[in-house]
């Protein structure tokens, strides 16, 4: 095996054990840091959780009668698609000034079978508004339908809530956040240890010295100037 080889390997295995060395060293000022991170991060998710509750929708359905004469038995079907045209969702969105436009995943058509009943369903983040949507889309679609189409005859129930509601934004998750916090602010603190220590080519020890100077070291005098490795800032000089 080749000497110089063996040398490098042993040099990392000393680095590497320095290395935790000086950080287990400095475990007061990591733990700090990673500690206040944390709560900084924590006041933070709890301060979104109590700003920006759940977002749900809420479910209204309405009941469309449709007859179509004989004569034109197609009627029925191009009502339908007028009920849930661009044309009608974007006169709705303008008249009743939402803030979301009616989008087809808004609605939902349901042709009853073997009847002449059609359920027209609508789902909106506001209950009052969700019932609101269901009445205007379907009296715009059935004046229209009535005045443009021969041989159908329309009539609309009142929309009412189903009950049924659909979370779509949920609550802050605060844990997440105090994860995110200890994640971060570990990483941040050892990597200003990294910096202090090894970026900016400080001498602390015996072997640094060698180490920087190539040159054996045969005794050391003590410092009298002390390094407050536990404080807030570990390398202030007393």
């Amino acid at each position: 095996m080749d000497i110089n080889n063996t040398n490098e390997i042993l040099d990392d295995e000393i680095d590497l054990k320095d290395l935790f060395r000086k950080l287990w060293s400095f475990r007061g000022f990591i733990l700090r840091v990673t500690l206040l991170i944390a709560i900084l991060t924590t006041a933070y998710g709890l301060y979104r959780k109590a700003t920006t509750p759940a977002i749900y929708e809420y479910e209204a359905e309405t009941l469309i009668t449709v007859v179509t004469s004989e004569e034109y038995p197609t009627q029925k079907a191009v009502f339908l698609n007028l009920l849930n045209s661009r044309t009608i969702g974007d006169e709705v969105t303008k008249n009743l000034e939402l803030s979301d436009p009616i989008v087809s995943k808004m609605i939902s058509i349901t042709p009853l079978k073997d009847t002449n009943v059609v359920r027209l369903t609508t789902k909106y983040k506001d209950k009052e508004k969700s019932i609101t949507i269901a009445n205007e889309l379907a009296t715009r679609a059935s004046d229209l339908a009535i005045s443009s189409l021969p041989g159908i005859e329309i009539t609309a129930q009142d929309a009412i809530l189903t009950g049924s509601s659909t979370q779509i934004k949920g609550e802050t998750n605060v844990t997440l956040y105090v994860i995110i916090g200890l994640i971060l602010g570990a990483m941040l603190s050892v990597f200003v240890v990294f910096l202090m220590e090894y970026t900016f080519g400080k001498v602390s020890t015996k072997n640094d010295l060698q180490q920087s100077l190539g040159l054996e070291v045969f005794g050391d005098i003590t410092s009298t100037v002390n390094l407050k490795r536990n404080g807030w800032w570990p390398w202030k000089r007393n």
